[in-house]
């Protein structure tokens, strides 16, 4: 009715009320900061994969043309230069060109700053 006091209840939101609606806005940002976080790392990683799978097929292809114009019995040597902060090494180091008829393995091992090796063996033959 008109004139009647308001009942104490009709006033406004609760204190109650007030700290329930923060918990779950809370909850909610909580939530995403980390979904995204999680996104964040992902593509990082996925990133740092492809550039070591990079080094590691250039080095490949280095000693690839290294031994392609192998003569056998003769040394070939790989020439690659790693990008910064990377280390890669060649075993052996200094190849020799197997007999026509042989294949020689060859193991690259490039170590990428994050400091996961990886290695590939690649078969070398001469021409």
């Amino acid at each position: 009715m008109p004139g009647e006091p308001q009942a104490r209840r009709d006033l406004g939101e609760s204190l109650n009320e007030v700290i329930i609606t923060i918990v779950v806005i809370s909850l909610a940002v909580t939530a995403l900061f980390a979904a995204l976080s999680t996104a964040t790392a992902s593509a990082k990683s996925h990133a740092d994969r492809a550039k070591n799978d990079s080094v590691v097929r250039d080095l490949a292809e280095a000693v690839q043309s290294a031994a392609a114009t192998c003569v056998p019995g003769e040394n070939y040597t790989v020439e690659f230069t790693a990008p910064a902060g990377y280390s890669a090494a060649v075993t052996p180091s200094v190849g020799v060109c197997p007999p026509v008829d042989q294949v020689q393995i060859v193991t690259i091992e490039v170590t990428p700053p994050a400091g996961n090796t990886q290695e590939l063996d690649v078969a070398v033959r001469t021409p």
